[in-house]
């Protein structure tokens, strides 16, 4: 067992050159590997028949090769190609410089195109029947990569990571894990990246998004007691001119608004650091409350920045 806080490294079969191409993504320790979550999964399906093989689809066809490929070379590269039929239809297969096969039933995968009216697979992945068994309805990872980092090489660090890794301390109850279907922590990273089936996969990713979650609003709640309290020397303290404002307004403000509007007066007033999110729909109005609250800040001799996420919206403010 190592400790998670090694460098990528560390592992073996990958040197410096490779870990160098970790820290490209943000992993550096064993840690980052493992919360380096795969960003899709390759399910191997059962093959099916030719005619069923839909264009631009990842899909796999058990065949036998009539005759052996034709190799085909143009300046340094050997092409190899075969064509395989069935009573449903015919597929052509293309490889790039690879050793070519004869004979015997094989499983072809790989993403079917269309050239020049025909099917055709190009560098498909090739199986024997045995093979390709083994690995059928798997789930295989599929990571985000970057150049000179192959996903096989990914897969093969993460399992390793897997192997080697100390267990992390489960800091759930278990009355809680109970109450909300949560994964134990440990088996949720394990099959996060290397699930049997979507239901194993849909259970692990539950348990590390509400840790997510639960450990952001442990950060904001914290943050929010540190600042609870904190005094301040702005005391502003509301002013008719923000009442003769708000009535002149071309509408009256509803309900909720009107309460908001009140907290957010009575916290200026407080002389404490107010910090406020008001939530609501597009369009509830939001934006009103912040200009009365800023109008009342003005009238006390104070000033504003209101801040906007894009220049549309700042223009329209």
């Amino acid at each position: 067992e190592m400790s998670n806080s090694e460098p990528v490294s560390s592992l073996k079969g990958i040197g410096e050159k490779t870990g160098k191409l970790f820290e490209k993504l943000g992993v550096i320790t064993i840690d980052d590997l493992l919360s380096y979550y795969p960003r899709a999964y390759d399910t191997y399906e059962p093959p099916v028949p030719v005619g069923q093989l839909k264009e631009q689809m990842v899909m796999s066809v058990a065949a036998a090769l009539p005759k052996p490929p034709d190799l085909l070379r143009t300046g340094k590269i050997q092409m190899v190609s075969a064509y395989v039929r069935d009573i449903t239809g015919a597929l052509q297969l293309a490889w790039y410089n690879m050793p070519y096969m004869r004979g015997q039933m094989y499983v072809f995968r790989g993403k079917v195109v269309k050239k020049r009216g025909r099917l055709m697979m190009e560098q498909p992945e090739v199986f024997t029947e045995e093979a390709y068994e083994t690995v059928v309805n798997s789930m295989q990872p599929v990571y985000g990569q970057t150049r000179g980092l192959s996903n096989k090489t990914i897969v093969k660090a993460e399992k390793q990571a897997l192997e080697n890794r100390q267990m992390k301390r489960e800091y759930m109850p278990a009355f809680l894990r109970r109450k909300y279907e949560l994964a134990e922590i440990n088996y949720a990273l394990e099959h996060i990246h290397f699930p049997r089936d979507q239901k194993e996969l849909l259970f692990a990713r539950k348990r590390l998004v509400f840790d997510e979650f639960f450990m952001f609003l442990v950060g904001v709640r914290r943050l929010k007691e540190s600042r609870e309290g904190k005094k301040t020397e702005f005391v502003i303290r509301p002013g008719e001119e923000t009442g003769r404002l708000k009535e002149s307004l071309p509408y009256a403000l509803t309900s909720a608004q009107e309460r908001t509007l009140q907290e957010v007066f009575s916290d200026l007033q407080k002389g404490c650091v107010m910090n406020r999110l008001v939530q609501g729909d597009v369009g509830s109005g939001k934006t009103i409350v912040a200009f009365l609250a800023m109008a009342d800040t003005a009238h006390n001799g104070y000033q504003s920045a209101i801040m906007a996420p894009t220049e549309v919206l700042a223009r329209q403010h």
